[in-house]
Parts: C-alpha cells; sequence; structure tokens
C-alpha cells in the first residue's frame, strides 16, 4: 500500500483485502488452522486500522507528519456525520478482528499466564491497537465514550503488568 499515493484508490484496494479476507475467519476451524487463523485475524484488523485512519486522516500521512492522538484535529475540517459513522464502523470492525486474534491465545476464555516469546509481540501489538481504537470513535453518547475509556485504560494497565511480569517481552524489540 505505500506504493499508491491516490487515497481513493488505496481505499479501494483496503476495503478489498478486508472484504477478501475477513469470511475466511467463518469457514476456517480455529483449532485445526491456528496459525493461518490467527495471521488473517491480525492482518484483518491492520486493515481494518488502516481504512480507519485513512479515512479519518482525509488522505494520505506525508512523511513528516505522523498520525497524532486527534487526527481531524490536525487537519483543520469537522467531519461530516456520514464520514464518522463509516470511521466507527471501521474501528469497530478493527476491534472485532483484534479481539478475534488476541481470544485465539485464551483457553476457556482465560487470559494465559505467558504468551509464547514468539507470539508476544503481536499479541502485545493487537492489544495495543484495540485499546487505541476504543478511544477513537466520535459522537457517541458520554456513557459510551466512558466504557470505550474504561476498556481501553483497563487493557493499557494489562499491558504493563505483563511487561513488568515479564521482563524478557521488554528487551526484545
Amino acid at each position: 500500500t505505500a506504493w499508491e499515493r491516490d487515497p481513493k484508490r488505496l481505499a479501494a484496494m483496503l476495503e478489498r483485502r478486508v472484504r477478501m479476507l475477513a469470511p475466511l475467519l467463518d469457514l476456517l476451524n480455529p483449532r485445526a488452522y491456528v496459525a493461518f487463523y490467527r495471521q488473517l485475524a491480525f492482518e484483518a484488523g491492520e486493515i481494518a486500522q488502516e481504512l480507519h485512519d485513512l479515512k479519518i486522516r482525509g488522505g494520505l500521512a506525508k512523511p513528516d507528519d505522523p498520525l497524532s492522538d486527534d487526527e481531524n484535529e490536525s487537519s483543520g475540517k469537522p467531519l461530516s456525520v456520514k464520514k464518522i459513522a463509516r470511521c466507527n464502523e471501521l474501528a469497530k470492525n478493527a476491534v472485532k478482528y483484534y479481539s478475534i486474534f488476541i481470544d485465539s491465545y485464551h483457553t476457556d476464555s482465560k487470559v494465559p499466564e505467558t504468551i509464547d516469546a514468539d507470539h508476544a509481540r503481536a499479541y502485545l501489538m493487537a492489544r495495543m491497537h484495540r485499546a487505541r481504537l476504543r478511544t477513537k470513535t466520535k459522537g457517541l453518547s458520554i456513557d459510551d465514550q466512558i466504557e470505550g475509556n474504561k476498556l481501553a485504560l483497563w487493557e493499557y494497565e494489562w499491558i504493563v503488568n505483563y511487561a513488568a511480569r515479564h521482563p524478557e517481552c521488554e528487551e526484545k524489540p
């Protein structure tokens, strides 16, 4: 996607990718094809997140303009209700796919004490992305915003606690 300069074409390609990959999650047996299932879920989450960031920014990011915490405020233009609804839908989808990825590591709905060192980075990044996206929805009621921020805070605290319990994950790039 780095080679495509037209934001509309990039968005169309990303939407096509997620439309092609996401249905496979319903068709695959997550226990028989664990690695492939996880890879698809993470990739679908990344694509939905990239689409969200592209839509909220209103175009491509410039190399010297990294994604800020308040993407739409940096552009100076208010977003339309339709665009906000689309961005919220994309954020919700990304959270869903990252949750599928994260849940694939849990046995009997219990979070494992430790994640395999080879998978820890992807697992922690999925939790980080999920927390970030929960705070990016716009136009929700105050109660819904508070609930999203509470979930994000809990997620961030869990990541910090995991890193404190497993210092080896901080040392590996």
